[in-house]
């Protein structure tokens, strides 16, 4: 009779209040006069309490209800229409929020009508009300806090509910769930277990997967029991030198990971960077070494091995790495394996691969090895009459071939070496049948005599004499002489040799032309003429001279001449010249100019497409160095670039564009992507520069540089940022950027994003910090969190949210969300839904399946398997056919935490055949779903 009463009490009172509903802001009302159709308006109650009526205008009404408003209203329109008939109703509300957290955290509308706490929490239940703490239900309300027990409600209590209110906030926690053992850490499966008597260290760990190989540390242990800290060491009891340790209910164990072992190695290896070390591997340079792909090439390549540590500079021999030593390192160590200094030299000229040689490290730098390199001589001819020449500092070193046979020449890094050989060679012209050039052996005399021969037969009776021409001296001799041997000569490269007529008209051409030029007679006999018969003009002409009583006489290029038999003219012809240019221009290579063209540097520059500059560049051209045979000269780009440089080139020059390499330091920590960075040739060489190049993934605010002479120093960001410091680097200095711990608070355990977050100067609440982090997760525990502040620990209890807003947080602050245990149990097989479900200490093994969706129409409920504690559990048979025909059943135990439930289709199917579909169906389970954490 009580519980009748109770219940018409609070109908009662929901009537009241609907009946007294004030107007608020946000609500439309409807006001209509009978008969006055076009009079009907849906009014909104505006920010001020207001709402707008046409003809009567403005009518406060927030806080009077629908009556008063009708009172009002009438009185207003009365002064438009006599004795109006006025109706005021509520078309829409204005939303009433209250606001849930804890299970869920949604705002939640309660309507108009009076809403009570049992009504709001069959509202916003996503999930079984077994896991609801219905005895701790706190509301604030107007800043004040009271604590509700709901639990009497729902055994029949109905005086136990309360109405809720506009703006309360209510905290409904979960459950604390207890008789779990915990696994976390570096384990392959971190999990809760049920506990069971008997169950150990060694057992649990194992149910949870085995530890994490090579990052889980298995000799220190940690297991919270009642708030202490037990350490262990897992390998002493698995070796037998420790006890195993029975566990409790709600002991916690923790695996930590190894801490991290490390060291850096730049230079000369297949793959620099930052490696790790195992717990118990060795930290030696060999490994390290090993670690970074080896080195990257032959160890007579590397001139000596740095070792940075402790802020001391050690020097190894690179003969370490193939003797039985080694060195000991120790973490965050940099090691630098500098490379010796490139040999090489660049050789031109006669022979088959011109161009830059390098010599490896072991290689002696010498000519002999060269020529082996570049393939020998083009011909035998420059071996055995070619010259070598070797320009080195400025000056030049000069020996034939022949010498180098009998005594070798030490080459040094840079050499530029110029093999040339000038052949001999003279020209013969005359009414013979060979003219032309005739070239000489080395081996072969170099006289008139034997050019002669090399002619053939010459008819003494056709020639007057034999001439010899050598600039402008003509010396005359008697072919028959020569012939018989009584009379001979030496020949000087390109002399000219001419066989006189006896008859005719003819003239002779002579330099950079050797023509026997015949006129018939009848032709005009005139200096053009010949010209045409050679296939000359005046234009290709540089100079021409004619050579009379060995005296030269330049000839105007402007006008034609009549000619005399026997006329010699000495011809210079306007030639092209050819340079060679190598190195930092766009398109090196051979370089041509035409008779017509500028010979210049500038020129030869511009034809190889240019030097390559920009301050947007990495590596742009230097120095232009131009080697000639009587010079070496090197410029500036600055200067090659200037309007008033004018250099001129001569044929065979050989020009090469020195490189300058980009700034660069290397740049390593936590903090940062480890690599190297090169800067732009326009960027300034400080560390405000590198500091807009990195992606720094981590807050940090110090930077340590290491120069390469070993001298350390720290940089606070901050003064950077602030104009402050801005430090020159050296190249090869490390940058090193380590995550600035200090000024993170780290939020681990059951939230959702646990890990580091920075705070520095900022002020953050804890309730921030666990906003940042994504709130608490569904198995985190929401009556208390651990605030670990240096050596001390607090635990804070947050059964009232607010409370965490008045808790400031400070760097280096660890916020610790400790798990509640799942009860769960897994039910499979022939069931409508199989998966996972809540339970509370009155659920049956049929409950859970009625929870399921049922049996299917395939199930054997003749022989349900029950596995106490999970797969490897006691399994028991349950006979639950009786239920399908609407009988009990004596065989419908309770389940527990853990318990995996498995109905057959097949009723010769055994517990071994059932026990690795479930194990694999249940760890599928916990891997995707993330069910137990």
């Amino acid at each position: 009779m009580k519980r009748v009463f109770s219940l018409v009490f609070v109908v009662i009172l929901f009537c009241f209040a609907f009946a007294e509903y004030t107007l608020r802001t946000g609500d439309v009302v409807r006001i209509e006069v009978f008969g006055y159709d076009e009079m009907k308006r849906d009014c909104t109650v505006d920010s001020d309490g207001f709402i707008s009526y046409a003809g009567i205008g403005r009518i406060k009404v927030e806080g009077i209800t629908l009556n008063e408003l009708e009172k009002i209203a009438s009185e207003k329109i009365a002064r438009l229409i006599p004795n109006p008939l006025v109706s005021v109703s509520l078309i829409s509300y204005a939303p009433r929020y209250v606001y849930v957290q804890g299970i869920v955290n949604r705002k939640i509308d309660i309507g108009i009508n009076p809403t009570t706490l049992s009504q709001l929490i069959s509202i916003i239940e996503s999930s079984s009300s077994d896991v609801i703490d219905f005895e701790n239900i706190r509301i604030t309300r107007d800043k004040k806090s009271f604590v509700v027990d709901l639990s009497p409600f729902y055994e029949g209590k109905v005086e136990a509910d309360l109405l809720v209110q506009e703006n309360d906030v209510i905290y409904i926690p979960q459950k604390s769930l207890s008789g779990y053992v915990k696994v976390l850490g570096a384990v392959n499966k971190p999990s809760a277990f049920v506990h069971t008597k008997g169950l150990t260290l060694t057992a649990a760990i194992s149910l949870s997967g085995g530890i994490v190989a090579n990052l889980g540390d298995s000799e220190t242990i940690y297991l919270t029991r009642h708030g202490t800290v037990q350490r262990l060491n897992l390998e002493d009891i698995l070796t037998g030198r420790a006890s195993d340790v029975e566990l409790e209910p709600g002991d916690q164990i923790y695996v930590p990971k190894i801490d991290n072992r490390y060291a850096y190695v730049v230079g000369f290896v297949k793959q620099p960077g930052v490696y790790t070390f195992l717990k118990d591997e060795p930290l030696t340079l060999k490994r390290l070494i090993a670690k970074a792909g080896g080195t990257a090439g032959e160890t007579e390549y590397i001139d000596r091995i740095l070792v940075i540590q402790n802020g001391i500079e050690e020097e190894y021999s690179p003969q370490l790495l193939s003797e039985n030593k080694d060195v000991q390192l120790v973490v965050g160590s940099y090691v630098n394996l500098l490379k010796k200094a490139e040999n090489f030299v660049y050789i031109s000229g006669s022979v088959k691969s011109p161009g830059r040689i390098d010599f490896e490290p072991q290689e002696k730098m010498k000519m002999s090895i060269l020529l082996s390199k570049v393939g020998g001589y083009t011909t035998e001819d420059v071996e055995k009459g070619g010259v070598i020449k070797i320009y080195r500092d400025g000056q030049i070193h000069e020996f034939s071939a022949k010498e180098l046979k009998e005594k070798d020449f030490e080459l040094q890094s840079g050499d530029l070496v110029r093999v040339e050989y000038e052949e001999f060679y003279v020209y013969v012209i005359g009414n013979l049948s060979t003219t032309g050039r005739i070239a000489l052996k080395p081996e072969e005399p170099r006289t008139l005599s034997t050019v002669i021969k090399k002619i053939g037969a010459v008819d003494e009776r056709s020639f007057k004499s034999v001439q010899i021409v050598r600039e402008n001296k003509v010396d005359e001799y008697n072919i028959g002489d020569v012939v018989k041997s009584l009379k001979d000569t030496d020949l000087e490269p390109q002399d000219t040799v001419i066989f006189v007529p006896r008859i005719g008209r003819y003239v002779y051409f002579v330099g950079d032309v050797s023509e026997f030029v015949v006129f018939n007679p009848d032709e005009e006999f005139t200096l053009s003429r010949a010209l045409a018969k050679v296939n000359l003009q005046m234009s290709m002409l540089k100079t021409l001279a004619k050579i009379e009583d060995n005296e030269e006489k330049l000839l105007s290029l402007d006008e034609d001449l009549s000619l005399d038999s026997g006329d010699l003219y000495k011809v210079t012809l306007k030639k092209p010249i050819n340079v060679t240019v190598l190195g930092k221009v766009r398109v090196p290579g051979q370089v041509v100019f035409d008779v017509n063209e500028n010979p210049t540097l500038r020129n030869a520059i511009a034809k190889c497409g240019g030097l390559i500059t920009g301050a947007d560049q990495f590596f742009v051209s230097e120095n232009v160095v131009v080697y000639s045979e009587d010079r070496r000269v090197s410029f500036s780009t600055q200067e090659i670039e200037s309007e008033e440089f004018n250099f001129s080139l001569k044929d065979g020059d050989f020009i090469y564009v020195t490189e300058r390499a980009p700034h660069y330091v290397f740049v390593f920590g936590d903090a940062v992507n480890n690599k190297i960075v090169q800067f732009y040739q326009g960027e300034r060489f400080k560390l405000s520069t590198l500091l807009g190049k990195v992606n720094i993934t981590a807050e940090t605010q110090e930077i340590q540089l290491i120069f390469p002479t070993g001298e350390t120093t720290t940089v606070s960001i901050r003064e950077i940022q602030l104009g402050k410091i801005d430090p020159d680097l050296d190249d090869g200095t490390y940058v090193v950027f380590e995550k600035d711990v200090k000024n993170y608070v780290y939020v681990l355990g059951m939230v959702n994003k646990p890990g580091g977050y920075y705070v520095a100067n900022r002020e953050l609440t804890l309730l921030e910090v666990v906003t940042l982090a994504g709130g608490i997760s569904n198995w985190g525990s929401y009556n208390q969190i651990v605030l670990k502040r240096e050596n001390e620990s607090k635990t804070i209890d947050i059964s009232n949210p607010l409370m965490l807003n008045n808790i400031v947080v400070k760097p280096g602050d660890v916020v610790y969300v400790p798990p509640i245990e799942a009860n769960i149990v897994y039910v499979l097989g022939q069931v409508s839904k199989p998966g996972v479900v809540k339970i509370d200490q009155y659920s049956t093994v049929l409950d859970v399946i009625m929870k399921s969706g049922g049996f299917t129409s395939r199930a054997i409920t003749s022989k349900v398997y029950v596995f106490k504690g999970g797969p490897t559990g006691e399994p028991i048979v349950c006979d639950l056919s009786g239920t399908m025909r609407g009988k009990p059943t004596s065989s419908n135990p309770n389940v527990s935490p853990g318990d995996v439930i498995f109905v057959p289709d097949n009723p010769l199917m055994n517990v071994i055949d059932v026990i690795p579909i479930i194990t694999s169906v249940v760890d599928l389970i916990s891997d995707v779903q993330g069910l137990i954490k």
